[in-house]
């Protein structure tokens, strides 16, 4: 099947294949963002018909991309926690070797590095971290709706497409994690 649509050249064809991932992951880096922004807008659109808010748009949109900071880094921080770590140690290591202890006898910084946290460890503090991220971006978009929208009706209901919004991106998030991704 494969030799049909690909040729009978199996290294041509895994060169094409190559190819035609990368450019549909610089696709993906150059679209989702893109589809992240429009799904917010569209909420806060529906927030701002909710209340009838006489704030434009775009104000709305600087006010409450704030309220987004923390889930950014919780996930930055979920990415990079497993180099965090590893980094961590082997540059300890490096620094005690620098000034005369020796706190890993005998011992390589690859072997420093290879002996990291397991995997449910990581993968709870990815949870825990995710988790917080989302409930501090809830706790400020409350905020900045308190202060946007003057009547507290309508702080609360310009909050409703926001929390949906957010449930949604927790729930993704949460599943995401669940991928056996590496």
């Amino acid at each position: 099947m494969a030799t049909a649509s690909l040729g009978e050249d199996l290294g041509k064809a895994q060169n094409l294949l190559v190819g035609m991932f990368l450019a549909y992951r610089q696709l993906g880096l150059l679209v989702f963002p893109v589809i992240y922004l429009v799904i917010f807008m569209a909420t806060l659109l529906v927030a701002k018909g909710l209340t009838r808010s006489t704030l434009a748009l775009r104000e709305l949109a600087l006010r409450f991309t704030y309220s987004l900071v923390p889930i950014a880094f919780a996930y930055q921080f979920a990415h990079y926690y497993t180099l965090l770590i590893v980094q961590c140690r082997v540059w300890l290591a490096s620094f005690a070797g620098l000034i005369g202890v020796e706190l890993m006898r005998e011992a390589s910084l690859q072997e420093v590095a290879r002996g990291s946290v397991g995997h449910g460890v990581v993968w709870h503090m990815q949870l825990t971290v995710g988790l917080l991220g989302h409930v501090m971006s809830v706790v400020l978009g409350h905020y900045e709706a308190v202060r946007a929208f003057p009547q507290r009706g309508a702080a609360l209901l310009s909050q409703l497409p926001l929390l949906i919004l957010m449930i949604t991106y927790t729930m993704l998030g949460l599943w995401i994690l669940t991928l056996p991704l590496g």
